[in-house]
């Protein structure tokens, strides 16, 4: 792939795309291709983490009551399926809140084999940068869960140990579920070269054991790792807040500041955080109608019913080419950030529209 700048673009890339069987060069001019609004909120970010340590106290709590061999080797997968999980879907949270880090983390990366693995069909249904992040969450998904955790290291940029006793006992447990699903619980080389160091005292061709203890404490293990993780995260994450991510995506909705200000515009009140600016009716004699259409999306979705005027979307498109994409661009963000970034708990309060 290669990239250059040109007058009134942002960047082009050219890269090698296979379209049956064949290689072809295609070229993309992307203006302003990175809205670089942070969305990564701190609770959101270890939700996923959380659920799953919560999941392997009932699991621990399960097994301790149980003796039958089948039922218990039945859990051992799903333990290790929702360490995949817990993992997987916290690099997703991380790429939705801060997509505009993986835009340019695949591009700065000149021979990066993600690029061509994006096929011809796909561009021409979504927008480039769309393609790109589906390409990068798609690529996670393939990675065993060592690859998982090096690439969450990256994301997040925080450190913890892959090499230590504890590591080395959860890719025991992680080889000793390849075994049964693939061998019977038969340790085979298969079951040896994955194991690692903690294979020990088990002879080739005899029957693996996943008892309750073994469970409990295998689990107890990855417990420790995903609990290590997610206070490096807190701690890393500490600043985004609901209320700062709230402000982020409000700044960046109405740049140009007055009359929608944000200091001016809400109130924080602990948990809460309250609209106490100008009314719609104001508003429409003070800004334009695109300002309109955005501010009627964002209390539309923090209001429900109670104020569904949505008669001025159409005025998003009476505008030059140039202004249109900006303010598509902003409602595209708006309404992907509505549908990937949990607002559950964000205890935000707006005015009644009478």
């Amino acid at each position: 792939m290669e990239e250059e700048s040109l007058n009134g673009v942002d960047k082009v890339f050219e890269l090698t795309v296979v379209t049956g069987g064949i290689d072809e060069r295609i070229v993309f001019a992307e203006v302003n291709m990175v809205d670089r609004v942070d969305l990564l909120v701190n609770i959101n970010i270890v939700r996923h983490i959380k659920s799953k340590v919560d999941k392997f106290d009932e699991i621990i709590q399960l097994s301790s009551k149980l003796s039958n061999p089948l039922l218990l080797e039945s859990m051992l997968p799903t333990v290790i399926s929702y360490f995949d999980a817990a993992i997987l879907d916290t690099i997703r949270e991380y790429v939705y809140a801060r997509s505009f880090e993986i835009y340019d983390f695949m591009i700065e990366e000149q021979n990066n084999e993600l690029l061509s693995k994006i096929n011809k069909e796909e561009l021409k249904k979504v927008e480039f940068k769309d393609c790109l992040i589906d390409q990068f969450l798609k690529d996670a998904e393939k990675q065993g869960i060592t690859g998982k955790l090096l690439k969450l290291k990256k994301l997040f940029k925080i450190e913890f140990d892959l090499g230590n006793e504890t590591w080395e006992s959860i890719v025991e447990s992680i080889a000793r579920r390849n075994c049964l699903i693939h061998n019977d619980l038969i340790a085979n080389t298969t079951y040896f070269r994955q194991a690692g160091k903690k294979e020990d005292n088990i002879e080739p061709g005899k029957r693996l054991v996943i008892s309750s203890s073994y469970l409990v404490e295998h689990i107890n293990f990855i417990k420790k790792l995903l609990l290590e993780i997610k206070e490096k995260i807190e701690i890393q994450f500490a600043q985004n807040t609901n209320v700062s991510v709230l402000k982020n995506l409000w700044d960046y909705l109405f740049e140009n500041g007055y009359p929608l200000i944000f200091n001016n515009c809400w109130k924080i009140e602990g948990n809460y955080i309250k609209y106490i600016g100008p009314k719609l009716n104001d508003l429409c004699d003070a800004t334009s109608p695109r300002i309109i259409c955005l501010f009627t999306v964002w209390m539309t979705f923090f209001n429900s019913y109670r104020f569904p005027d949505v008669k001025y979307f159409a005025d998003m498109f009476y505008i030059s080419n140039e202004e249109r994409e900006t303010y598509s661009r902003k409602l595209k963000t708006l309404i992907d950030c509505f549908e990937k970034v949990s607002f559950q708990n964000f205890n935000v309060v707006v005015y009644d529209k009478i």
